[in-house]
């Protein structure tokens, strides 16, 4: 009993995440073309309003056989795929912090083996951790949305900015184990310097870049929100080298970099402590030769 409804959580999860990021994919196609989150679902081809049936994550697409129904347009695959990737983020969350919603825990195997093992209750104590669950698959939201609207449009819209600002807040209350301190300083630790190299290399970053990383930055806290940079710039990094070589763009073309920092990001939420503990150990090897 207790295993079937650990099963049930999980496909739950699946099926969170996924309509999570099918109103994602409304907020990317939408607020850059100034279209109103109110309005009705509707084909993009023919403007005709779409019936509930046809507005299902996932399950739609595979229904329609990735067509409108009236018209016969081809509905774009990139949402079939980002809603897929929601559903199982959604479970990877789930699993990857349900017993204990707290960032600067490193990533154990055990938490996933408790969820299957049926040591997860619903008791206060689980309604506070599901609180904090929730809070994180916002922000992974937003990170999706600011991914593939900056990817289009290389835009990173104030409102984003704002939300993220929000949703970490409210990370203060539901994800502990992290200073307030610590918090704080990861507001400033990455965007005051990224605004000073701005001041003096006109263009070197985006203005929405450097907002998204202080509202960011009190969720992260300052060593999360550095190791996510670190990445990010790697990342980035590696794609314009690939630019560079393959299309031959040369070092003034602009590409946007609000991708590579919000994959930077996600992967320090996850192993950030990890990679933190790994660099800790080598520094300290380091120290053991001299």
């Amino acid at each position: 009993m207790v295993i079937l409804l650990n099963v049930i959580m999980i496909m739950l999860a699946f099926i969170v995440g996924m309509c999570a990021f099918s109103f994602a994919n409304v907020v990317i196609f939408r607020v850059p073309n100034e279209v109103s989150l109110k309005t009705h679902m509707y084909c993009e081809s023919c403007s005709e309003n779409l019936k509930f049936y046809e507005t299902i994550p996932v399950f739609s697409y595979i229904f329609l056989k990735g067509r409108c129904k009236r018209c016969g347009a081809s509905i774009r695959v990139r949402e079939f795929v980002n809603e897929l990737i929601g559903g199982f983020l959604s479970v990877f969350i789930l699993l990857r912090f349900g017993v204990n919603p707290v960032l600067t825990d490193t990533f154990r195997m055990n938490e996933i083996l408790d969820i299957s093992l049926g040591q997860f209750n619903f008791s206060l104590a689980t309604v506070v951790k599901l609180l904090g669950i929730i809070t994180i698959l916002a922000y992974v939201v937003m990170l999706d949305i600011i991914t593939l609207v900056d990817n289009d449009t290389m835009i990173i819209y104030d409102g984003f900015n704002i939300v993220v600002f929000v949703i970490s807040i409210i990370s203060i209350f539901t994800m502990p184990g992290m200073g307030i301190v610590e918090r704080i300083i990861g507001i400033f630790v990455v965007s005051v310097p990224m605004y000073i190299i701005q001041l003096v290399i006109p263009n070197a970053f985006g203005g929405g870049d450097i907002k998204y990383l202080a509202a960011s930055g009190l969720l992260l806290g300052w060593k999360l929100e550095l190791v996510g940079v670190l990445i990010g710039i790697l990342l980035g990094g590696f794609y314009g080298m690939y630019l560079m070589a393959a299309k031959n763009y040369d070092r003034k073309t602009h590409f946007a970099f609000g991708p590579f920092l919000c994959i930077g990001v996600l992967t320090a939420m996850f192993i950030g402590q990890d990679i933190i503990e790994l660099y800790s150990q080598y520094i300290a090897w380091m120290k053991s030769d001299y």
